[in-house]
């Protein structure tokens, strides 16, 4: 299970520097594999992998419905996470029976905290007229600082008021719909340059 493009090629990038490239690639043909996101299926085709299973909307729960016809039952699974735990995801390999195996090959790590209460506070402060969020666990992360300030109610208002809150796609945006903010700016087109223009059309 491939979750993340540069997941994969961190992955790749390790068998080939520990001198298992082809080995690891041949297993990979020989297994079932299924991805999520374009940048993930984009990875192995250059390794010329199909995944048997992908996606249809670059989500974690569009991950769980393609895979939904496959038996787990006693089979070893090989979960390349990304960043960071995802219980939802485990906790339904688990609760189908597989032999699960989670690999983090790179971890989100928390910013200056110092950082995160300046963007809380401008938030809160009404002094940002919008927040561009570029992947989820930045969401996470401000979130659960609100959480340990007591200012979680403060950062949604902020959010439905005066502060618009903009998402990369629907990953990022399914995080902050989960936190509680209901107005999200979010293009069709899951792309950095197209968030900035879907911003742009929504002041104007």
């Amino acid at each position: 299970m491939f979750t993340t493009g540069i997941g994969t090629n961190a992955l790749l990038e390790a068998a080939e520097k520990i001198g298992i490239l082809d080995s690891f690639i041949n297993v990979l043909k020989e297994a079932k594999i299924a991805a999520r996101g374009y940048k993930t299926i984009a990875a192995l085709k250059q390794i010329s992998i199909q995944p048997d299973a992908c996606d249809d909307d670059g989500t974690n729960d569009g991950l769980l419905r393609a895979i939904e016809g496959f038996s787990f039952k006693d089979k070893h699974v090989f979960l390349q996470l990304h960043g960071e735990p995802v219980p939802k995801l485990s906790e339904w390999f688990e609760k189908h029976g597989a032999i699960l195996h989670e690999i983090l090959p790179y971890r989100s790590i928390v910013p200056n905290p110092e950082t995160v209460e300046q963007l809380l506070d401008e938030i809160i402060e009404n002094k940002l007229n919008a927040v561009a969020f570029t992947a989820a666990p930045q969401v996470r992360v401000l979130f659960k600082f609100a959480e340990k300030k007591g200012a979680t109610s403060d950062l949604i208002e902020a959010f439905q008021q005066n502060v618009v809150a903009a998402a990369v796609g629907k990953v990022t945006a399914g995080e902050l719909k989960d936190y509680g903010v209901q107005r999200i700016v979010a293009p069709e087109l899951e792309r950095m340059g197209a968030m900035i223009v879907a911003l742009d059309e929504y002041f104007q």
